[in-house]
Formats: C-alpha cells, structure tokens, sequence
C-alpha cells in the first residue's frame, strides 16, 4: 500500500475509534435512568414522611393545648381537676361549673356543680347544674351515635331510665339526694365556692350489657383478622371496661386504647395500605377503634411473633405485647428464653414472672376474662 494511503486509513481508523468510545454505552444510559428515577422516589417518599410527621406534631400540639386549655379552665373554679381515665368517663358543662365523672368499672356516677358561697339561691343553681349535666350525660352518645349509657340506669321501680322518663327521674330520685359539701373552698379564680354532688348507681351487669352493645362489630372482625371474639371482648373489658371515651395517662384512646401514632397507625396502614394522622376523635368511634385494635392484635400474633408455632404460647405473648409493647416483648422475653422448648405453662410462668406488674397483670386478666364471653359464642 502506497505509504499516502496508509495514512489516510490510519486516520480514519482514530476518527472511528474515538467516536466509538465517545459515545455512550445504552446499558449505560439505562442504569443513570434507573437511579435517577430511585432518587426521585426516595426524594418523594422522604417529603411524604417529613409532611406526615409534620402533620402528626401539629396534631399532637393542637391536643395538648386542648387538654392544657380544659385543665386551666377546671381549675379556675375547683379545688382539683378531675379528668377522663382508662375506666372514667369525665365531662364538663360549657362553664365549667357543673361535672360528671361515670365509673365504667365500679358502675357509679357522681355529678357535681360548684357555686358561690354567697349566692342566696345556691342550692336552686346548684340543682339546675346538676339537672342539665345529669339529661347531657343521658343523652349523650358516642361518635356513632349510639346512647354510652344506654339501659344502664333504672328508676326506683326498676324501669329502664330512657327520654319519656329522664325528667321524672331526675327530679323525683336524683336531685332530692343532692349534698351540699360541709366546707366551702378557694379555686385559682379567689371565688369562695360550696360545692354539691350526687351519685347514682348503673345496673348491677352494665359491664356485660355494654359488651353486648358491641358483638356485632367483635364478631365482624374477630373473623376479618382470624382472631377469637372473646380475645377481643377480653382485652376490651381489661383495657377499658368498655368505656368509648376512655383516655389514658400515655394518651391511649378509646375502647381498646389505642395510642394513635403507633397501634394505630400500624393497624390503619397495614388495613388501608396508606399512612394516616388518626385524631383522637376518630378512635372514640367505638368501630373504628374496635377494628384497628382487632388489627393490631393480628399483627402481634401474625406478624410480630409469628416465630412463635405454638398456638398458646403465641397467645400470651401477643396479650402482653398489646400492653407491654412488641419491641420490649421481643427484646426482653422472645430473644432471651427459649420459648420453643418450654411448655406452655412454662411460658405463661415466664411472662408472669419476667415482665412488668402490670403486664403480668394484663395477661392473667385478659386470659381469665375471656371464658367471661364464652357463652355469647356457644
């Protein structure tokens, strides 16, 4: 080859190999799509996270000023402030003057109203306060519209107390058993005040008549979840006495006590597939509260301690980890003991042993309590 064309051919085999390895590979192309399109999604994602936290701190806040609100307000004209429990429902009127505090345990209800020491028509306030506190709390239903106390009280005759013989009742048997306080008191506001109650008694089986009140919606999920009803009944019962409007001191909510940012937002987001800031007035309706508490009892049983065969000791461990916590469950009892080789009793030994007063507690009432339920299924 002439020695000019052997130049040319070489310069052309450059140009051609340069544009070669210029240009960029497709699989190349492919993979900075494919991270590109992870980075936006992880982008996303962590903008969801970050408004939903942000939406949960603004709910929590709102909260706590209400219940900060609530509490300066009481004390304005009482001695203590008296406030909503696992087991009491506790409400005010607008003015904060008159209260009632209904005992779902014991099935006692004291009503009580505050008045001016030297106002000359005390006792007539004193019984309108109660007059109107006593007809609110009669009337007053949970957020699904169904009466709190419904067939819980009776007249002297033994009727159930209802609309057509609230007023009756009220003034014949529960005003004339008003007692004025012996001692007269100083609240923050300086005002010198007497205060005067009354307490009227629920039925002798109110705790199993509220439990009926809520079968339909048990049974429905005990069967959606795979769960017993009388688990469900049991925890209800030992959670709350069947109270819907329970509140506790580490902010659980509602008949099965539910603490909003954790239980229940995992049952909600293992239900719905999506994240969801769950209010407090949410979990006070007694079938949202139910299934999302049904759920997360799935979850323990299911998912947490799903290592756990053994149909029994898979039961203990999810009734102390609903009152203890999965994570301390695990930690302290499942990671530590060989629950496989151990026998049953052995494990409820354990967890009775091994876990917190109240835990143990917990697991010895719900596991007795459920044969309570047992003929409601037979």
């Amino acid at each position: 080859m002439k020695r000019p064309h052997l130049i040319f051919v070489l310069i052309l085999l450059v140009l051609f190999s340069a544009s070669i390895l210029g240009a960029e590979d497709p699989f190349e192309k492919l993979n900075k799509d494919y991270e590109a399109q992870v980075k936006a999604m992880q982008r996303q994602y962590e903008d969801q996270r970050l408004d939903m936290e942000k939406q949960w701190a603004e709910l929590e806040k709102e909260q706590d000023e209400t219940w900060a609100r609530l509490k300066a307000e009481a004390e304005r004209k009482w001695q203590a402030f008296v406030h909503s429990t696992k087991k009491d429902w506790v409400d005010y009127n607008p003015d904060k003057d008159s209260r009632s505090k209904v005992d779902f345990k014991s099935g006692k209800i004291v009503f009580e109203a505050v008045v001016s020491k030297d106002d000359p028509e005390a006792l007539t306030k004193a019984k309108r306060k109660i007059e109107q506190q006593v007809a609110k709390i009669l009337r007053q239903t949970d957020v699904a519209n169904k009466r709190i106390l419904e067939n819980q009280l009776v007249t002297g005759q033994g009727d159930k107390v209802n609309f057509g013989n609230m007023k009756n009742y009220i003034t014949k048997e529960v005003l004339p058993r008003l007692i004025p306080a012996p001692q007269t008191f100083k609240a923050k506001d300086g005002v010198e005040r007497r205060k005067y109650s009354v307490d009227i008694d629920l039925v002798p089986n109110h705790i199993r008549l509220r439990s009926e009140k809520y079968l339909p919606v048990v049974q429905k999920n005990a069967k959606r979840f795979g769960l017993k009803p009388q688990l469900i009944l049991a925890v209800m019962h030992t959670e709350s006495y069947f109270n819907p409007r329970a509140v506790s001191g580490s902010k659980a909510i509602g008949i099965m006590q539910i603490i909003p940012k954790y239980a229940g937002r995992e049952a909600y987001r293992s239900i719905y597939g999506q994240d969801k800031v769950i209010s407090w007035d949410y979990l006070f309706v007694p079938e949202n509260n139910i299934e999302l508490g049904s759920k997360y009892l799935s979850l323990l049983k299911y998912n947490h301690f799903r290592d756990i065969h053994d149909v029994t000791k898979n039961h203990y461990v999810a009734i102390g980890g609903y009152n203890w916590g999965p994570t301390a469950m695990r930690r302290k009892i499942v990671d530590r003991y060989p629950i496989a080789q151990m026998s049953n009793d052995q494990v409820y030994s354990l967890l009775r042993q091994k876990t917190p007063q109240e835990t143990r507690d917990y697991i010895k009432r719900v596991t007795e309590r459920m044969s309570i339920y047992d003929p409601y299924f037979r």
